[in-house]
């Protein structure tokens, strides 16, 4: 089974705080957590995170992600 991660998680491996991880969900540079657990939090497999790295690389785009 894949590793789900916290947003606390997401932010350790991007680099950025929490609350940047929360406004690149608002902004939607960052893809919405695809599973909620019942009591609301967000989780992103580790895959979907990995994906979305990868892809800003293959972009060229070596900046950090946007506030």
């Amino acid at each position: 089974m894949a590793q789900l991660l916290t947003v606390k998680q997401v932010a350790g491996q991007l680099g950025v705080s929490r609350s940047t991880v929360y406004k690149m969900l608002e902004e939607r540079v960052f893809p919405a957590a695809p599973i909620r657990l019942p009591s609301g939090d967000p989780r992103w497999p580790q895959e979907v995170v990995d994906e979305w790295v990868d892809t800003r690389r293959c972009d060229g785009d070596r900046s950090p992600p946007r506030p």
